[in-house]
């Protein structure tokens, strides 16, 4: 009788670290599944900062024929061409040369003209993704003229 109640005794533990566990790894899921979202969220909204600088302060926006878009800024009588492109998964800035990431993970990127009321403006998309996550961040920058 002894060895039968033993026995139950161990499937009965058993049972119970193997739900526990579960518990605990399901938990460790979500949580991570939440820190990725809230790494690409985070990470879309400074690309888009970048972006969203070069854009308002412009004289020139255009889209180049491979599909980058060239940022003409002219400052203390110099233009300086700032050019977004997406290469893989990676969104970059290339400027006198030099090129810069801004963003890996992109699965989106777009710089689309905007007609308000009353001025231009361009609608600004950057979008990452990551495990089968996918943040946007999106707005609306007028150029300063």
């Amino acid at each position: 009788m002894a060895l039968v109640e033993l026995l139950v005794a161990v499937v009965v533990i058993g049972i119970v670290v193997a739900g526990a566990s579960a518990l605990l790894l399901g938990g460790n899921s979500t949580y991570r599944a939440a820190t990725i979202r809230a790494d690409l969220s985070q990470r879309a909204h400074a690309a888009l900062a970048v972006v969203a600088s070069r854009v308002r302060d412009a004289s020139v926006v255009d889209r180049q024929l491979d599909g980058s878009w060239k940022v003409t800024i002219l400052r203390d009588g110099a233009n300086y061409d700032h050019v977004f492109s997406v290469s893989g998964s990676q969104l970059l800035m290339e400027l006198g040369g030099n090129t810069t990431v801004v963003a890996d993970d992109v699965v989106g990127f777009s710089i689309e003209p905007y007609m308000s009321e009353s001025t231009f403006a361009y609608r600004l998309t950057v979008a990452l993704g990551r495990g089968g996550a996918v943040r946007e961040a999106s707005t609306i920058v007028g150029l300063r003229r």
